[in-house]
């Protein structure tokens, strides 16, 4: 045997020893098998991440508080590495003419003039909003709004009670500023309210075009910065830049 080969030795011992040949290479296969399947599962692991955070909004909000910010303090978020949109929101509220809100049954009598209002949430992206991505609210009728546009989103209750429809217009008002609107889509759904008024009820929620709140407000400003990212790996070091932004922003005021 000593001028045998590797080769040859190996297949000999093959042949004399068949069974613990074959339990070792079974072994190996499995072996083989499970770092393959680990891999795998670890990559589709990752991919199913990445597909929640595209889907699902992952992010963070930057809240102004009572200084809100202009529309260039709040494009500084846009360009963090990690956040792939922003949208802005601002909230106000606002009378409608020809229509009015949805009050309770059993509830506290309030001011005529405070009874009469709605909230106006001016976005950028209603369907980016945390209660439509949470799944609060749901879409029944129409379209989202987006950009700066005077469409807006009502709730299917107040679309009832006031015999209201995607295409019907409103004329909305704060003090002696007004924004005649369109009615692009009705939504659904319920948030517990923070407070006994009924503009804070969800059925007395308007979602508006960014550029309506500003003519009610007669200011353009941004009360609140939501930033989306699709990479959930990259979402504290975009906060971490998102707290150190603001604290520049501050800075400059």
């Amino acid at each position: 045997m000593t001028g045998m080969n590797v080769w040859n030795r190996a297949t000999l011992a093959i042949v004399r020893k068949p069974v613990r040949s074959g339990i070792i290479g079974l072994l190996m296969l499995m072996v083989f098998t499970s770092l393959v399947a680990q891999v795998g599962v670890s990559t589709a692991l990752q991919n199913l991440s990445d597909d929640i955070g595209r889907s699902m909004g992952i992010g963070f909000t930057v809240d102004t508080g009572e200084n809100p910010a202009s529309p260039k303090e709040a494009s500084r978020f846009s360009r963090i590495p990690g956040v792939r949109k922003t949208v802005y929101e601002r909230k106000t509220l606002a009378g409608v003419d020809g229509a009015h809100p949805v009050v309770p049954e059993h509830g506290p009598r309030l001011d005529s003039g405070l009874s009469t209002q709605v909230s106006v949430l001016g976005t950028t992206g209603s369907s980016l909003s945390e209660e439509f991505q949470s799944g609060l609210y749901r879409l029944e009728q129409g379209h989202h709004i987006s950009g700066n546009g005077r469409n807006v989103l009502i709730h299917r209750d107040f679309a009832r009670e006031n015999g209201l429809s995607v295409g019907s217009t409103l004329r909305l008002s704060q003090e002696d500023r007004d924004s005649t609107v369109r009615v692009a889509g009705i939504f659904s759904g319920n948030v517990q309210a923070q407070s006994p008024m009924p503009s804070d009820a969800s059925e007395n929620l308007i979602y508006a075009g960014a550029q309506v709140v500003s003519a009610l407000t007669g200011e353009e400003r941004v009360g609140t910065i939501r930033c989306l990212s699709d990479n959930p790996q990259a979402l504290s070091a975009a906060v971490a830049q998102a707290k150190k932004r603001w604290k520049q922003v501050w800075r400059h005021r």
